[in-house]
């Protein structure tokens, strides 16, 4: 496994917080760091190495405090990272889509099927359904929080347990 600290990840990072949409080309690296029941969804260009990161924490913005914060609803914000792709004229075929998050953090509440990370993973991948997107790839569910790191260079996203790296998809 590779240490967090063996390599220089943090040159061209932006971190990406909570409820938030960022957008950017290579060399940066997009980063969500604790990542529990949110779920980071990234659409990428291979073409452009252009990539979005949204760190999404609740499936629906219905009666939401906060709607103007699209990257915190999985109903607001794969709209708008569609409608970020459709101004760079980037087709929808042609969109890689990759999934990450949605731990059930307490063990109280991992075999409820109405916990925030069940309801995230749910809504996220049924508005992709109906968007006509499909998922290249996803790591979601479990009992662990992760650190996330969306290399726009190659369109790569290195997951992380307690800064060890685990997986990349």
């Amino acid at each position: 496994m590779l240490s967090l600290k063996k390599k220089n990840y943090l040159q061209n990072t932006t971190n990406v917080r909570a409820g938030l949409i960022v957008s950017a080309e290579s060399p940066m690296v997009l980063q969500i760091i604790g990542l529990g029941s949110c779920i980071a969804i990234a659409f990428y260009s291979q073409e452009l190495t252009f990539g979005s990161f949204a760190h999404v924490m609740l499936p629906s913005k219905f009666g939401a405090k906060t709607p103007e914060m699209k990257g915190k609803y999985a109903d607001t914000a794969i709209p708008e990272l569609l409608s970020v792709f459709k101004k760079k004229k980037i087709k929808i075929k042609d969109i890689k889509v990759k999934l990450v998050g949605g731990s059930s953090m307490f063990s109280s509440t991992s075999k409820d099927k109405n916990n925030i990370a069940t309801r995230n993973i749910n809504a996220i991948k049924k508005i992709i359904k109906e968007s006509n997107l499909s998922i290249s790839s996803e790591h979601l569910g479990g009992s662990r929080g992760r650190s996330v790191y969306f290399h726009l260079d190659t369109g790569k996203i290195q997951i992380f347990y307690g800064g060890n790296l685990i997986k990349e998809i």
